[in-house]
């Protein structure tokens, strides 16, 4: 295990015995293959346990779910997974159980106590994840920091350009970029064609070129990233994961075009990864290239959302609503942030080229 913060040690009922305890945030292990969460160390027993998830890996409701479950007097099976939902400041309609178990527990008013606490400095914790290979999510901090007045230290800050780098967000594509395209806003015929069409001095298409070398670069690393990342939902969506015999013949009518939307997802989600490839091995310019990536990968992420939205909603129909969709709606939201940090960089830096998005 790696822990990454450690509460306090006390006495709490486990599984209906007495135990010395003591509450941690961490993961089972170390690498990219980490699950984080919530934890019981044993220390009479120098042992312990962990709930987690496989993504996200999001430090600040680990770090929160630990501080509730300090305040937990008794463990049973399914405790530390409330702790750990209890400890997001937004909850899915789809957790709000755990959050009515954990307050039937401590009270409603000592987990919103725990919720606007100010947070600690998470300088150290993030070291350690770098250290141990483990990834985590940057956007809670960036949404503690937009909406309340969490600080962003620099090694905060540094990680977001890291996590903007990994998914080849648009750096460098300030200055001739822009210049380029405010010479084009007088043509009559869209964004698209006037791209193709327009003769760009050389001088204009530096960063397209940068972008496309480091596109072409990470290609072969990142789609299979993608798939491993989100696991069932681009590899094996298949006749038995979604068999329809299972439900009433009312509830067929109603599961049927859920279905069909995960097939038309995961179709354009390999048309968009064929389109990656066939464009890396195209002659286009780097120009043609740039618009080309950007749709492919936005296409992508924008799918996977899609496909975790319709088996999360396969799941709860088939009354298998608990892990699996807890694993979906979490991929769901990563893909949606994901397309949003990737339109939001491409506006901030040539917003007169994406006016249209």
């Amino acid at each position: 295990m790696v822990i990454i913060f450690k509460g306090q040690e006390s006495v709490k009922k486990v599984n209906g015995e007495d135990k010395k305890v003591i509450p941690f945030a961490g993961t089972d292990r170390d690498g990219e293959f980490a699950q984080m969460g919530v934890g019981l160390i044993y220390p009479e027993e120098k042992n312990g346990f962990i709930w987690g998830l496989a993504i996200p890996h999001d430090i600040v409701a680990s770090y929160r779910g630990m501080k509730i479950a300090e305040e937990v007097l008794e463990f049973g099976l399914g405790t530390l997974c409330a702790c750990w939902y209890a400890g997001e400041r937004s909850v899915h309609s789809s957790q709000e159980k755990y959050i009515h178990d954990i307050e039937g527990m401590i009270g409603a008013d000592k987990r919103q106590k725990i919720i606007q606490a100010p947070l600690p400095c998470f300088d150290d914790a993030i070291k350690l994840m770098q250290e141990n290979h483990i990834d985590f999510d940057i956007n809670p901090f960036l949404i503690e920091a937009k909406h309340h007045g969490f600080n962003m230290t620099p090694i905060l800050e540094q990680a977001v350009n890291d996590y903007s780098d990994r998914y080849l967000l648009f750096r460098g594509l300030t200055g001739d970029f822009e210049k380029a395209y405010q010479s084009m806003t007088e043509k009559p015929k869209g964004f698209f064609s006037r791209f193709i069409r327009q003769k760009v001095g050389s001088e204009h298409l530096d960063s397209a070129r940068l972008y496309v070398e480091m596109v072409e670069q990470m290609l072969p690393s990142f789609i299979p990233d993608i798939e491993r990342q989100y696991g069932l939902l681009v590899q094996n969506i298949g006749d038995t994961t979604l068999d329809l015999s299972q439900f009433d013949e009312h509830v067929r009518e109603d599961i049927e075009p859920v279905r069909t939307k995960i097939y038309d997802s995961r179709t354009r989600f390999d048309q968009a990864k064929a389109k990656l490839r066939q464009t890396t091995e195209s002659q286009m310019s780097h120009g043609e290239k740039f618009v080309e990536y950007h749709t492919a990968l936005e296409t992508m992420m924008k799918a996977v959302s899609e496909i975790s939205s319709g088996f999360s909603t396969f799941e709860i129909y088939a009354g298998r609503g608990e892990p699996a969709g807890d694993i979906f709606g979490a991929n769901k939201s990563l893909a949606e942030e994901t397309v949003k940090i990737i339109n939001r960089a491409a506006r901030e830096n040539i917003p007169s080229a994406y006016s249209l998005i």
